[in-house]
C-alpha cells in the first residue's frame, strides 16, 4: 500500500492527476491502512488536491470533507502542548495538514454560486481555533474576523456562533497586546450573550 501511495504522489507531482487518483483509490480499496487512520486522512487530502488541480471542485471538496473529521479525531486525542513526534509526524505538521484541508474547503465553498455561509463560517472558526492551538494568534485573528462577518450574514448578529467567534477574537487580540480592540470584542460578546441567553445565564455570570 505504501509503494502504491508513493506512486500516486509521484504521478501528482508530474501533473498526471488521473493516474495519481487511481493509485489513491487502489490504496483505499486494498485495506493496507487501518480505517480512519492518519494515513487514510492523508490519502483523502491528496485525492482532494489532485481533483482540485483538475478543477473538479465537487470531487475535491468531497475528499477534503472526508479527510477533515479523520484529522480532527486524531488531533483531539493529542496534547497541543506536546510538540513531539506523533504517529511518525511532527504535531505541528499534523495541524498544518488540517489547516490545508480547512482552507481548501472554505475556498471551494466560497466559489459556489450560492455559498453555504453557515458552513464557511464554521470552517473559518475552526481555522482560528487550530492556529490558536499552534500558538499562532496573528494567523488566527483574520479567520475569526471572517467567521464573525460570515456568521453575521448567515444568522444575524444575535447568534451564539457570532458570540463564540467574537469571544475567541477578543482573546487572540489580548494575546498579541491589542487590548483596546480586545475589550471591545469581549464586551460585544458579553452583551450578545446576555441578549440571547438572558442576564442570569452561567456564561454571562462568568
Amino acid at each position: 500500500a505504501e509503494i502504491i501511495l508513493d506512486k500516486g504522489e509521484v504521478y501528482s507531482k508530474l501533473g498526471n492527476y488521473e493516474l495519481s487518483i487511481q493509485c489513491y483509490d487502489e490504496v483505499l480499496r486494498s485495506g493496507g491502512f487501518e480505517e480512519n487512520s492518519w494515513e487514510i486522512g492523508l490519502i483523502y487530502k491528496r485525492k482532494g488536491k489532485a481533483y482540485l488541480s483538475r478543477e473538479d471542485n465537487i470531487a475535491a471538496i468531497d475528499n477534503f470533507d472526508r479527510a477533515i473529521p479523520i484529522f480532527e479525531s486524531f488531533l483531539d486525542e493529542t496534547d497541543p502542548n506536546d510538540f513531539t513526534e506523533t504517529n511518525g509526524e511532527d504535531l505541528v505538521s499534523q495541524y498544518e495538514e488540517l489547516v490545508e484541508c480547512y482552507t481548501h474547503a472554505v475556498q471551494i465553498r466560497q466559489q459556489s454560486s450560492e455559498p453555504p455561509l453557515d458552513e464557511i463560517g464554521r470552517l473559518c472558526f475552526k481555522l482560528g481555533n487550530v492556529f490558536v492551538l499552534m500558538n499562532e494568534h496573528n494567523e488566527a485573528i483574520p479567520w475569526y474576523r471572517d467567521a464573525v462577518f460570515v456568521q453575521t450574514k448567515a444568522f444575524g448578529h444575535e447568534h451564539i456562533a457570532v458570540v463564540n467567534s467574537l469571544h475567541n477574537l477578543g482573546n487572540c487580540l489580548h494575546a498579541i497586546g491589542e487590548l483596546e480592540e480586545s475589550v471591545s470584542c469581549l464586551e460585544e460578546a458579553l452583551k450578545l450573550t446576555s441578549m440571547i441567553l438572558g442576564d442570569d445565564c452561567e456564561e454571562v455570570a462568568d
